[in-house]
């Protein structure tokens, strides 16, 4: 809905679109901290250290981790990997921004002619980059998803697909039924 949001708008500026790449990239952190418990409970008791260095470094390490404890093959040449190894080198742009020199010559007759010139960190916001990234990610977490719920069953993973049936890992009780049935 976000991306829609932000391709459809009267006004492109890319903004929405790198909302929606950079909430894709913490979907994927969450995804990664929510099934690794699951699947390899010692490497999350330290997480933070387990995961600092070494070849299963940062979010995607993880995901690379959960994939050799299943027996998921992961190939890191080739999309989807290569597509969220680009998302997240852009997340870090975005999230460790830097001041961007531009030195561009520019002609103009007067003010009103100059345009602005996009900063590198709007790359981030490319809506097609933004839809094969959401793919990708869906491609991989489905994978390893399915995985995971075969292997412990679907007592614990409702979904065989990643990012979908969120309102079946919520609990909850209704007390008491608003409207007239219920009497409020």
């Amino acid at each position: 809905m976000l991306r829609d949001s932000a391709v459809q708008g009267d006004v492109f500026d890319g903004r929405m679109t790198m909302a929606a790449a950079l909430f894709t990239f913490l979907a994927i952190e969450a995804f990664a901290n929510d099934l690794g418990p699951r699947v390899a409970p010692a490497a999350w008791e330290d997480e933070r250290a387990f995961f600092a260095k070494g070849r299963y470094q940062g979010t995607l390490g993880k995901l690379r981790y959960i994939g050799a404890e299943l027996g998921v093959p992961i190939d890191t040449s080739r999309r989807p990997y290569q597509t969220l190894r680009d998302l997240r080198k852009r997340r870090d742009d975005l999230a460790h921004a830097r001041t961007e020199i531009v030195d561009e010559v520019v002609y103009y007759r007067t003010p009103a002619e100059l345009g602005t010139i996009a900063p590198a960190i709007h790359r981030f916001g490319d809506d097609r980059f933004l839809h094969r990234a959401m793919v990708d990610a869906e491609d991989l977490c489905d994978r390893l998803q399915a995985a995971v719920q075969e292997d412990l069953g679907q007592g614990t993973i409702v979904s065989p697909r990643a990012f979908r049936g969120m309102l079946m890992h919520q609990t909850g009780s209704i007390l008491e039924q608003p409207g007239p049935m219920g009497g409020v």
